[in-house]
């Protein structure tokens, strides 16, 4: 069966805005099968519409004065605004030989909270960070940190990889990485939670505390239904 050559002109239009010829070259050659198949090479999962940012309620207050959320400098972690995916983080942050089996959502929320009890929770269009949008892959970030193979470390983070190459990374879990100082007028407040209060609520489970923080986290926000389907724990 010949190439449809619709599906051809789409595709080239979507090759050309992507800045890239690979789709071009290595997938049209291939065309035997029918155009409801052709057309799944331009139905890849993008970049979440929003992405997530932690922080305490000092902190906070900080951006609010400036108007800004700077992008940490000289951190051994790496320079940049550290941001996660919510399904991501509700799916793939878990426990793994390379931090030890404590969920790396405990891990990340503990080290928010070592600098108080409570923790507010900011979210960002993607939209507006695009264009310098990194990532990586926490499994490799804490396997080279637990090798002490800082060579490596460094290139891991420094380089990176770019936002719209995620789905490459499959089931891992991923953090995003923005270089640069982000202007509040576009950063929402979610809500904040203040730990020990919130093991005093009532409808509190301790059974499931990382559905209690989010679910309590995102009271009243659309993502309340997501993390009390995706969280069991």
């Amino acid at each position: 069966m010949g190439i449809n050559f619709r599906t051809l002109e789409t595709i080239a239009k979507y090759a050309e805005k992507c800045s890239t010829r690979s789709i071009l070259q290595t997938k049209l050659v291939k065309f035997n099968k029918p155009c409801a198949d052709e057309f799944k090479l331009l139905s890849k999962p993008k970049t979440s519409s929003y992405l997530y940012h932690m922080t305490t309620p000092e902190n906070y207050q900080k951006m609010l004065d400036s108007q800004t959320l700077k992008a940490t400098k000289d951190s051994f972690f790496g320079n940049g605004v550290f941001m996660f995916e919510l399904k991501n983080l509700f799916k793939q942050w878990n426990g793994a030989e390379a931090w030890g089996e404590q969920s790396l959502k405990f891990k990340l929320i503990n080290h928010v909270k070592k600098q108080g009890n409570s923790i507010v929770l900011l979210k960002i269009p993607t939209e507006k960070i695009s264009g310098d949008l990194r990532i990586r892959s926490q499994e490799e970030l804490f396997k080279y940190c637990k090798d002490k193979k800082r060579f490596l470390l460094d290139k891991h983070i420094l380089n990176g990889a770019k936002a719209k190459d995620a789905e490459a990374f499959g089931s891992q879990s991923i953090e995003y990485i923005y270089p640069k100082n982000i202007d509040m007028s576009s950063v929402e407040k979610v809500g904040e939670v203040n730990i020990i209060n919130l093991q005093q609520l009532a409808n509190y489970d301790k059974t499931k505390p990382l559905k209690s923080f989010f679910t309590t986290l995102f009271n009243g926000h659309p993502e309340q239904k997501t993390a009390e389907t995706m969280l069991n724990c």
